[in-house]
């Protein structure tokens, strides 16, 4: 046995006992540069306008945690609605957002707060410090795309999967997308090389460019926040009904600024 096999086989047992680790080569067919992959995702974007369906979350803050059933509807490019649950299905809060304004109702407290649909007034509720726009697109199985001014497309061969990275000025994304069907498995969110947001997608409905992630975890270090979230049914494209992105004002209850 030559030295360089005896060097390779120490490598693999330090490795990890288990043989050397895995890595998959990239498809000699693939793309090389950003712009077919970016137009594929920019394909799954604009295949789905709007998305109605049931999520079961479990949120960690720290070592807290809150188990919830919501059920939501978004429609491209930021309106949103989220309707909180009791373990008995009956409705226990309300948010809605047209865009512009949001508004959320607690029943059990009847309370009412309405203000500008911004990332901290959005995520009273979703827990999510994400604008609207973000909020829709990752709801509803796309990628919410940096305006970037550059683009470098890598292969992971250890995840066997495209590694995007877009950046502008102090920002940038990483995103892995999984070879052949291009569907999203990763996006970090950076800001100045501090990791701001993750989210991670699985589980997908069919293998189109339709196909929804039925499984997301969302986290954001800087508030100790995980959010793993299961979309147990969902129906695509069906027309919002009217009003659906607000909450009239009950009678008799006060409107409180967020």
């Amino acid at each position: 046995m030559t030295t360089r096999w005896l060097g390779l086989l120490a490598f693999c047992l330090v490795s990890g006992l288990t043989g050397c680790p895995a890595t998959v080569p990239r498809p000699a067919d693939g793309p090389t540069t950003p712009e077919p992959v970016l137009a594929r995702l920019r394909e799954r974007g604009e295949a789905i306008s709007s998305l109605s369906g049931l999520l079961s979350i479990e949120a960690w803050r720290g070592d807290e945690r809150v188990r919830a059933r919501q059920l939501i509807m978004v429609q491209r490019p930021d309106r949103l609605r989220v309707d909180t649950l009791t373990p008995f299905d009956q409705p226990v809060s309300m948010m809605a957002s047209d865009g512009v304004t949001v508004s959320i109702y607690s029943l059990e407290g009847r309370r009412y707060h309405q203000g500008k649909a911004t990332p901290e007034n959005l995520s009273r509720l979703l827990q999510l410090p994400l604008t609207g726009h973000e909020l829709t697109a990752l709801l509803s199985g796309g990628i919410p795309l940096l305006s970037y001014t550059e683009a470098h497309l890598d292969w992971d061969d250890g995840r066997g999967a495209y590694l995007l990275r877009l950046s502008a000025g102090t920002r940038r994304q990483d995103i892995w997308v999984e070879s052949g069907l291009f569907r999203v498995l990763e996006l970090l969110t950076y800001e100045g090389g501090t990791l701001v947001f993750s989210a991670r997608f699985g589980d997908y409905s069919d293998r189109g460019p339709r196909a929804v992630p039925r499984r997301l975890r969302f986290e954001v270090p800087g508030r100790k926040l995980r959010v793993d979230a299961v979309l147990v049914d969902h129906a695509l494209d069906v027309s919002p009904p009217e009003g659906a992105f607000q909450i009239p004002v009950p009678r008799g209850i006060e409107v409180e600024p967020l």
